[in-house]
């Protein structure tokens, strides 16, 4: 499904305007579900106003999931190789060198 679509179905409005060719590698695969989209998607917007290190405490409020539900969905990210885990800090694997 492309990242056009994907919004379109789950009436979300983008948070950002990342690259075209990142979109379409990242969020235009089937690899991924929803919610894990929907997590992805949050960690860029942490990532663009430099609140990463705070990921883990913010997750939740961000996307209404528990914080077992938001660790599950990490984990799950993290065996996809979309991002690293390193004790409490998150890491996107892929990201544009700017945001917009």
């Amino acid at each position: 499904m492309s990242i056009n679509k994907f919004f379109t179905r789950s009436k979300l409005k983008r948070l950002l305007n990342l690259p075209e060719n990142l979109r379409a590698s990242i969020f235009g695969t089937n690899s991924l579900n929803t919610e894990e989209k929907f997590i992805l998607a949050n960690l860029y917007y942490l990532d663009s106003i430099g609140n990463m290190g705070e990921a883990r405490e913010l997750l939740p409020s961000l996307t209404g999931y528990s914080s077992q539900k938001c660790d599950l969905i990490l984990d799950e990210l993290s065996k996809k190789k979309l991002i690293d885990k390193r004790k409490d800090n998150i890491c996107l694997r892929i990201k544009p060198l700017t945001y917009k």
